[in-house]
């Protein structure tokens, strides 16, 4: 808002009739108001950079974190993967076992 009012008041100046004579009277205040927009516009280029930086770091840790949820996932997945085949393993050895036991006991039915 400083600045606005400063280059608003900066543009006035700039936009008034010049004196024949050039005033000598209206060069301190230009200089004050063109030293005053351009300390406004450095503090806005200031708070803007670090505002930059805080996304940027922000957008860093995000990437990290996302990364990060990605492996421990990832992890998951294998592990459940693994699971998965030790089951089925299992279930099939189970099977394997019963069709057996029935076939033995099929066969001593028979005698």
């Amino acid at each position: 808002d400083a600045a606005k009012g400063t280059m608003s008041s900066l543009l006035k100046m700039w936009q008034a009739p010049v004196s024949p004579r050039g005033d000598d009277e209206e060069m301190p205040a230009m200089l004050a108001a063109v030293g005053r927009a351009a300390k406004a516009s450095h503090e806005g280029q200031t708070t803007l950079r670090a505002k930059i930086k805080t996304l940027e770091d922000s957008e860093r840790a995000l990437v990290n974190t996302v990364d990060s949820q990605r492996e421990s996932l990832s992890g998951m997945l294998n592990k459940e993967q693994q699971l998965s085949e030790e089951l089925s393993a299992e279930i099939s050895a189970v099977k394997a076992t019963l069709a057996s036991k029935l076939g033995e006991g099929a066969s001593l039915a028979h005698e």
